[in-house]
């Protein structure tokens, strides 16, 4: 974490977007994704006047898995923190930051130069796999005082910042290298 995000905005004005409703599931899958990411410092709890839109895009097999595993009790077991983990599994968490991207200032120059980066590899290292970039979103901090700007409401949280640049951000692609 020794990179740190901003995200520069053309209007300081912010932007609000109405919760939408949630299923018992999405609250339960939402509970547990937003205290594993807390607990993780990707998220913090915080009072923004900005609020983007979540988009939940489903795992229909492992909702079907828990619930037959689980059969009549399965509704009450997902908000137990022993099946915290298996439940934040259920659903991919999308933020729509589509406005944010609307007000802010692009990079001239998103990309390092390829050949930079290619003179940062050690000599001595013969191969990089996809797991040498897993979460690599998540270990770029957003500077604190453009936080507020990715704040997003759940059903049992006032709202939550993103501590770390995450995917679909416009600026994104300058941090993930």
């Amino acid at each position: 974490k020794d990179v740190v995000a901003e995200v520069v905005t053309t209007s300081e004005r912010p932007f609000k977007c109405r919760p939408r409703k949630l299923s018992v599931v999405q609250q339960a899958f939402l509970q547990a994704k937003t205290n594993i990411m807390l607990r993780m410092k990707q998220l913090e709890e915080a009072k923004s006047e900005w609020c983007h839109g979540l988009v939940l895009v489903a795992y229909p097999d492992r909702i079907q898995a828990f619930t037959e595993k689980h059969g009549d009790d399965a509704m009450e077991k997902m908000f137990e923190s022993e099946h915290e983990v298996e439940v934040a599994t259920f659903f991919r968490l999308c933020i729509d930051l589509r406005m944010l991207n609307a007000r802010t200032i692009p990079d001239r120059f998103p990309l390092p130069r390829i050949d930079t980066l290619l003179e940062g590899i050690p000599r001595s290292c013969g191969r990089y796999s996809i797991s040498d970039i897993a979460d690599a979103f998540f270990k770029c901090e957003l500077l604190k005082e453009h936080r507020h700007k990715t704040a997003f409401r759940t059903h049992d949280r006032h709202s939550c910042n993103l501590q770390c640049c995450r995917k679909g951000l416009l600026t994104a692609l300058r941090y993930s290298v």
